[in-house]
């Protein structure tokens, strides 16, 4: 189970445009990740972890400019349309493995301490947390995320992993996952929240990947691409890949 000794469940604001949240609160979490969203115009993330599922905590999303779609929900025999601002392939998927165990989540390791912190004037999201899994390894990860001004069609993402009292193997898992559905808002949850089919995925090397979806009845085709690389200082390694 999740433990902190100490949680601060209001955002602490610097003079510098920016606030951070000490402590990790489950029932903050939502509204954390709506006010950490970031976006360009034309597509906004909100600021979810990597890590994590959605469940009734966490609800990773990603929305673009004008992406709609309609669904009918029988209720009561009668036929309900609702048509949603769809949560589109989420971009972001990027999970830790420590020595071949079960991926990390916030609910299985004991936090020492949990910062996250919004950058509002670099539009930069970052999460420092340090915590012990159920081996007693204590690992610190620290992650960044922002969606580019520069290029509307742009994320990036990036992992540093400080392993402090322990050696071995890690794994990482990165994903486009096309399985995402509107299920977010709770007065919602009767409607039908399946708004994507799968399409095409591909992958275009070692460190590519991709995926093609399109919504299921406005026929809207959106497809995304995501590279992974891994860095030891400034030197990319070259690591062992499966698909």
């Amino acid at each position: 189970m999740t433990h902190l000794s100490e949680v601060t469940t209001s955002p602490r604001f610097s003079s510098d445009l920016s606030f951070t949240y000490d402590g990790y609160e489950p029932s903050e979490e939502g509204l954390r990740e709506a006010l950490t969203s970031t976006g360009n115009g034309y597509f906004c993330t909100r600021g979810f972890s990597e890590w994590e599922d959605a469940d009734g905590i966490h609800y990773p999303g990603t929305y673009a400019h004008g992406a709609y779609n309609r669904e009918t929900t029988i209720m009561g025999g009668v036929p309900v349309l609702n048509e949603d601002l769809v949560n589109l392939p989420n971009w972001a998927v990027m999970k830790l493995r420590i020595g071949g165990g079960e991926v990390v989540r916030l609910d299985h390791v004991d936090l020492v301490s949990y910062h996250h912190h919004y950058d509002v004037s670099e539009a930069i999201v970052t999460r420092t947390l340090r915590f012990r899994d159920l081996s007693g390894r204590q690992t610190m990860l620290e992650s960044r995320r922002f969606v580019s001004m520069a290029d509307m069609h742009q994320a990036g993402l990036e992992w540093v992993i400080t392993p402090e009292n322990w050696s071995g193997p890690v794994e990482i898992v990165t994903a486009l996952d096309g399985r995402v559905t509107n299920s977010g808002v709770a007065r919602y949850q009767q409607l039908e929240g399946r708004h994507l089919e799968p399409v095409l995925p591909r992958t275009f090397g070692p460190d590519a990947m991709g995926l093609i979806a399109r919504t299921r009845q406005s026929r809207i085709y959106l497809a995304a691409a995501a590279r992974t690389r891994v860095y030891q200082e400034q030197s990319r390694l070259d690591v062992c890949r499966e698909l």
